[in-house]
């Protein structure tokens, strides 16, 4: 799809981002494996070991505070310069440039200049927190190694800790599909509430005694919008707590197992701590990841209209480039023939 012009972007700040965000997988492992040399190293009278370890995760914890930080302040800059900058002056410049009249008309195009307009900011953090969500999903990866080192039956968390992400995304779906059905009630809704409202038209709906009616028209165009977004939100809930009831059920399971496992004497108390620190961090990143998954798919509603809209305003382009041009410079006049 054609993109000239396209919003610049910002590589420092994109450079940034990345780094901080694969920085943080890093020393999410380093505080682990820290903690347990420390713990090992106490245990078995081993000094040297047990400071060193004991250092490693104090600059690795105070890192990762310090990363969470940097990382989201560089993030929430990248994304209102792009979108605010870049985004919101593109899909304006595509809507002013339409020639013709017709698309005024179309309800389909109405429908998502309603959404798009304000949907710079979203499309951008959605394309955002894929990319966060992708490095939460490596993240998962290593935390799920170093529980494997522990015990190979906590590898089966992954199925638990995916359990959450997966039911997230079929909760958004309705909401997804909730925000278009409903986008045309919501701009009549908007329509009658600004009619009614302003000064102009307010002398005519009191001469002509419409107030009341159109107040009902609005009340009832926004209880449709309402009522269609509560369901969808309502179905969204659901599924939702059905997939943290299953990660909660396996990360209690988990730990008995360790649990289970050091007492008879198959692994060390650094394991226990190992295990407890990934485990917890495992469920920081699902609830991480899963936000940023759910960032990702709530921005399909907002990135399908941009790119019908971007494809629409193409192919009017292509239609208009196919007349003739006009000359660079008029040397005669307007000549009328067979005119009546």
């Amino acid at each position: 799809m054609n993109c000239s012009p396209c919003p610049t972007g910002a590589p420092g700040l994109t450079v940034a981002a990345l780094a901080t965000q694969a920085l943080t997988v890093a020393t999410v492992a380093a505080t682990a494996l820290t903690l347990r040399a420390a713990i090992n190293g106490a245990i078995d009278g081993a000094a040297g070991t047990a400071v060193t370890g004991a250092l490693g995760a104090a600059v690795a914890y105070a890192v990762t505070g310090v990363l969470a930080d940097l990382s989201g302040n560089v993030m929430a800059l990248l994304v209102d310069k792009v979108s605010v900058l870049d985004l919101n002056e593109f899909i304006n410049r595509d809507l002013a440039l339409l020639d013709g009249l017709e698309h005024v008309e179309r309800t389909d195009f109405l429908d998502r200049v309603t959404i798009v307009r304000g949907a710079p900011w979203g499309i951008i953090n959605g394309l955002w927190s894929a990319v966060s969500a992708f490095f939460g999903v490596v993240q998962l990866g290593v935390s799920l190694l170093l529980l494997g080192t522990v015990s190979p039956w906590l590898l089966l968390l992954l199925l638990f800790a995916a359990a959450p992400i997966w039911f997230d995304r079929q909760g958004q779906r309705p909401i997804s599909r909730a925000e278009t059905e409903t986008a045309e009630a919501f701009r009549l809704q908007k329509h009658l509430f600004d009619t009614a409202t302003e000064a102009g038209p307010a002398k005519e709906i009191r001469v002509a005694g419409a107030g009341a009616e159109l107040a009902r028209r609005q009340a009832a165009a926004w209880d449709e919008v309402a009522l269609g977004r509560f369901r969808a939100q309502l179905a969204s809930a659901v599924w939702r707590v059905s997939g943290w009831t299953l990660f909660t059920a396996g990360f209690v399971a988990g730990l008995a197992v360790v649990i289970q496992r050091t007492a008879r004497g198959d692994g060390s108390p650094g394991d226990v701590v190992l295990a407890i620190t990934v485990a917890s961090t495992l469920r920081g990143s699902v609830q991480a990841a899963v936000g940023r998954t759910t960032d990702t798919v709530a921005s399909q509603r907002l990135v399908e209209p941009f790119l019908w809209l971007r494809g629409y305003a193409a192919d009017r382009r292509a239609d208009s480039s196919d007349g003739i041009a006009p000359p660079d410079r008029l040397t005669a006049g307007i000549t009328f023939e067979q005119v009546g």
